[in-house]
């Protein structure tokens, strides 16, 4: 606990420091924001510790985070902790949504391949899905909760909410990749590239089509067990 607090302190300094550079034009705004979500992290951190030192003093026993772990007193720490994971992920979006606003005009005038504008939009999206994720599980927390829900379904349906991100993420991956192969294959055509590269790019894609189809058979079987 100590050593994060020690931490948080650090970065609380650094980015204090960080930003005086800011202000005399010595370092750039994004270095500025680096630091800035640093901190946010090591908050983020130091806040999941004190949370599971509580639930420690509490109950006497190891933190856990199954949806189904009782409320201890009168604090929920599974969905304390679940907050706090989807802040964090939220923070996650902050500097692709930045890199994404520099990287869109530079792709425009032909600066930057949309193959780099592509792999953002991809983070972005598997971000987003891991927030959704988050939030789904959130929910069935407070369901499990309110006593709407068994413990038996909210393993099933929690389940069914990761295989549901697992299936959102490849699906995004496989369209990236199409995406590539497809411009690749139209530089081959005219010469300007070696085969290698599309046959590489190829083999990403089949490997990500077989993952998809693994995700699929997992939602399927999930289905049937509810």
């Amino acid at each position: 606990m100590k050593l994060k607090k020690t931490h948080l302190e650090f970065t609380k300094e650094m980015a204090t420091r960080t930003e005086t550079l800011v202000s005399k034009g010595v370092v750039g705004e994004e270095e500025n924001q680096v630091m800035k979500l640093a901190t946010e992290k090591a908050e983020l951190d130091l806040k999941t510790s004190l949370a599971n030192l509580d639930e420690v003093n509490a109950s006497g026993e190891i933190p856990l985070n199954e949806l189904y772990t009782p409320v201890v007193g009168s604090r929920d720490f599974v969905s304390e902790r679940l907050k706090i994971e989807r802040k964090e992920a939220e923070l996650g979006l902050k500097p692709l949504g930045s890199r994404l606003g520099r990287f869109q005009p530079l792709v425009k005038k032909g600066l930057v391949s949309k193959d780099q504008l592509d792999q953002i939009q991809a983070e972005m999206a598997a971000r987003k899905a891991t927030i959704g994720e988050i939030q789904k599980r959130l929910d069935l927390r407070k369901r499990f909760v309110a006593g709407t829900i068994m413990a038996q379904e909210v393993e099933i349906e929690d389940r069914m909410t990761e295989a549901e991100r697992n299936m959102s993420s490849t699906q995004s991956k496989v369209d990236s990749l199409q995406e590539q192969l497809k411009r690749l294959r139209a530089l081959e055509t005219r010469g300007l590239i070696s085969p290698t590269e599309s046959h590489k790019l190829q083999y990403a894609l089949d490997a990500a089509q077989f993952e998809l189809k693994l995700a699929a058979v997992e939602m399927d079987v999930l289905q049937k067990a509810k």
